[in-house]
This record gives C-alpha cells, structure tokens and sequence, in this order.
C-alpha cells in the first residue's frame, strides 16, 4: 500500500504570506501539483527497481544465451573447418609419399642399370 505525501498547502501559504511572498496561496498549490506529479513512495520505487533489477536479469538471460549459441556455432564451425583441413592434409602427404616412392624407385633402377 503506497503511502500518500501529505503536504498542508494552507500552512505552506501562511509561511510564505510571513515571508512576504506575493499570492503565497497560488504558490502553495502550484508547488503541491508539482509535488503530486513528480514524488513516488517508497512502495513505488520498491516496484521500479524490482522491475528494472528483473529486465536487467532477462537480458543477461537472453544474453548469456545467446553467446551460448554463438560459442555453440563457433566450434561447429571450426571442427568442420579442421576435417577439411585434415582431408586436404592428408591428400598431400599421400601425393608426396606417392612422389617421394617414385623417385625413389626410379633412383633405384637408375642405380641398377649403371651397376
């Protein structure tokens, strides 16, 4: 339950009529709409920040979710990366065992045919 300010307007204008201010009742109501537009009670408040504190929590859920599927994606993307690599490799290493065994036997025959 919200409390209400209480604000006396009649004896806020009597201090003002003390003071010698001009139409010190107008000012009392003046300043008594501006106080009734602009103040919240702590009931208020309490539910604000209760409010901000949870949309602050739900982005950061949101958030957190979403570098999850970012990461997520992430390692996805560099295993596939990698088993392309890996098939790529190993095709080349089998091109140069394959030329590394030609040479060889050709050095061979080279060899046997100078003997």
């Amino acid at each position: 339950m919200a409390k209400k300010l209480f604000f006396d307007t009649l004896e806020y204008a009597k201090m003002l009529r003390k003071a010698n201010v001009v139409h010190p009742e107008k000012q009392a109501e003046l300043l008594a709409d501006v106080l009734a537009q602009n103040l919240y009670s702590r009931d208020e408040i309490d539910a604000m920040n209760e409010n901000a504190i949870f949309q602050f929590k739900q982005e950061m859920h949101e958030i957190r979710a979403e570098i999850r599927d970012d990461a997520h994606q992430m390692r996805d993307d560099l295993r596939g990366e990698m088993r392309l690599l890996e098939g790529s490799l190993a095709r080349k290493m089998s091109l140069n065992l394959g030329l590394i065994t030609g040479v060889v036997t050709v050095a061979t025959m080279v060899s046997h045919l100078l003997h």
